[in-house]
């Protein structure tokens, strides 16, 4: 029933609006879009991959039986937002927008039991990232062709907003009898304004009501990431995010933000 009122809500509007002179339009999009993430997915993968292969290797030497599953790289994940589009002219446009991603990477995880010198051991180790990213976006944009099917390209930049939460969790038991165990999470931040290229293609449903394919590529990464919350280390809180790479050096945490982000929007002009 909600759904169907704003269906009717919609049309009803777009009837209303039919014969004005339309500067401006809202639009509501879904997309795809995978940043590159380089020095995740090449630097603190690797690393924790290769810590948790090192434990199930020494597991495995003391005689355990073991399950291992590595810790998933960044990929690219749905998308939602919206955007506000006004024609400074008649083929060109000024459009404000704003998108949220959400990405929970697959779960490492490590669990071995049997026995050491006759003791029952059990040993459980997992490892998971969700990372978010809201960007706040403005694009200018000229417009080409006309009628049912029209087209843009253009150009901006954006105050992309990133949000990365590392959580580690452990539970070694001993003879049945727990004798290290705990979490921690690590929760960092970082933010920059990188520019971006913009196109895209329009179909006109009706006067007032259109579909548009649009394709961004923003160019550029977050430098840097600072802790907000650490459970396992309060100290840490205000200090950059580092981590140590495979070869024992630490370094610091950037968010490589290039990737292609493709919609549908869905556009009511008014």
């Amino acid at each position: 029933m909600k759904l169907r009122n704003v269906i009717v809500g919609i049309v009803l509007l777009s009837s209303i609006l039919t014969a004005a002179d339309k500067k401006f339009s809202l639009s509501f999009r879904c997309g795809y879009y995978q940043p590159s993430s380089s020095t995740y997915n090449n630097g603190v993968n690797p690393a924790i991959n290769a810590n948790l292969n090192i434990l199930n290797a020494w597991l495995i030497e003391e005689g355990l039986t073991t399950e291992l599953t590595e810790l998933g790289k960044m990929s690219g994940k749905i998308l939602f937002g919206g955007e506000l589009e006004f024609f400074a002219v008649n083929k060109l446009s000024v459009a404000v927008g704003a998108q949220v991603w959400q990405n929970s990477l697959p779960q490492g995880s490590l669990h071995g039991t049997g026995t050491i010198d006759d003791i029952p051991v059990d040993v459980s180790e997992k490892m998971s990232v969700k990372a978010s990213l809201i960007p706040i976006t403005v694009s200018l944009r000229a417009h080409y062709l006309a009628g049912k099917i029209g087209g843009y390209i253009g150009g901006g930049a954006g105050w992309y907003m990133g949000k990365v939460i590392m959580k580690e969790e452990w539970n070694f038991q001993s003879n049945g009898e727990t004798y290290d165990s705990g979490t921690r999470e690590i929760e960092s931040k970082g933010s920059s304004i990188l520019p971006h290229i913009n196109a895209g293609f329009k179909v006109n449903l009706m006067d007032n009501i259109a579909l548009s394919l649009d394709a961004r590529y923003p160019l550029g990464k977050i430098k840097s990431f600072t802790i907000k919350r650490d459970t396992g280390d309060p100290a840490q809180v205000g200090q950059k995010l580092t981590f140590i790479d495979i070869y024992g050096e630490e370094k610091q945490f950037k968010w490589e933000l290039s990737g292609v982000d493709v919609g549908l929007n869905l556009l009511i002009r008014f």
